[in-house]
């Protein structure tokens, strides 16, 4: 299954935070009145803020102007919203799938990335390939966690029937390094025993060791360890390098690229 919190995650990334905080307040309450002191001093929004901020969660189709009031859209995701922000996460998971089984929007990213949405369960498939170094971790000396591996690893486990890994990081090596992610909560406690696959470095990665190349998507920064036939297989990700700031996004903008891989490979009927 397809968590929506991931999809809105997705949705609202490299926004501002002003731009968020003002997502926010129409998340929450929904208005006619966006530029009232009331609802401007509530939630510390701005009459600059709000001009610009509408501009750019308009062009993203985050949000509308409907029955004279300025909410989040689509209405799928407005209602997900409201029970999350009402009743907590945990309710909120009830409403993964609607009574169709299917959730249909389009998904705006950015200029280039617009991506019909099929959130069907036929869409959990395939097996997903996990680099190590410099796509979850810096490297294998360091191990620092990449910003937001504990909610992309998530994601993959609600999103694929198997995960892996496929590093050339040594099996010795790279175990210990799972188990201290795992421990220290940098990611989920799942993590330390997932299934392992080594190449030897300067080695190319070869999918079929793991599956049918064509179930087999690889997500690596290296696009040396690609084999030419399973390009269309590799994920790329830019390599987590020094000085490993807070701000990267890359695990949020591979969920990006996951989504729309599903939503085209559903479209095939693969």
């Amino acid at each position: 299954m397809i968590d929506l919190k991931h999809i809105w995650k997705a949705r609202i990334t490299n926004l501002s935070p002003s731009q968020r905080r003002l997502l926010n307040a129409i998340a929450r309450e929904p208005t006619a009145h966006l530029y009232s002191k009331d609802y401007m001093a509530r939630y510390q929004l701005t009459s600059g803020g709000i001009a610009s901020g509408l501009r750019t969660l308009k062009k993203r189709a985050l949000v509308g102007h409907e029955d004279r009031e300025w909410r989040v859209q689509p209405p799928e995701m407005r209602k997900w919203l409201e029970v999350l922000h009402d009743r907590g996460p945990t309710p909120a998971e009830n409403y993964r799938w609607w009574d169709t089984g299917k959730l249909s929007f389009v998904f705006n990213q950015s200029p280039l990335l617009e991506v019909e949405l099929d959130l069907s369960p036929s869409m959990k498939h395939h097996t997903l390939a996990l680099d190590l170094e410099g796509t979850l971790i810096s490297n294998a000396v360091s191990a620092f966690p990449r910003p937001g591996l504990l909610d992309f690893l998530s994601f993959c486990r609600e999103t694929f029937d198997r995960v892996v890994i496929f590093t050339s990081v040594p099996e010795t090596a790279a175990r210990r390094i799972m188990g201290i992610l795992a421990v220290e909560g940098s990611a989920p406690a799942w993590f330390a025993d997932l299934e392992l696959f080594v190449c030897e470095r300067h080695m190319q990665k070869d999918l079929e060791r793991i599956g049918p190349p064509g179930d087999v998507w690889l997500v690596d920064d290296q696009e040396a360890y690609i084999l030419p036939g399973q390009r269309n297989q590799w994920i790329s990700i830019h390599e987590f390098m020094p000085p490993f700031t807070q701000m990267d996004e890359e695990l949020t903008h591979v969920e990006v690229q996951i989504l729309k891989k599903l939503s085209q490979s559903n479209e095939r009927g693969h």
